[in-house]
């Protein structure tokens, strides 16, 4: 891999995301209590998903209830 190639690969991706109420909701409060933007709260539970959690499996329904 060239050097340009690696470069154009740890460019930053932007994501749109469409998000419940409640599920914004929680996201502000955390950022609140963590002292964080809500972009980077959601940003670093993004990355701790993506490295704790192997596979997402079940009914989509359950995931998309927040507790």
């Amino acid at each position: 891999m060239s050097d340009e190639e690696v470069g154009k690969s740890r460019r930053p991706i932007s994501v749109n995301l469409q998000l419940c109420p409640e599920a914004n909701a929680r996201l502000v409060a955390l950022a609140k209590v963590h002292k964080r933007s809500k972009r980077l709260e959601a940003l670093l539970r993004i990355y701790d998903s993506l490295n704790n959690v192997p596979e997402v499996t079940g009914e989509y329904s359950e995931i998309f209830t927040i507790k």
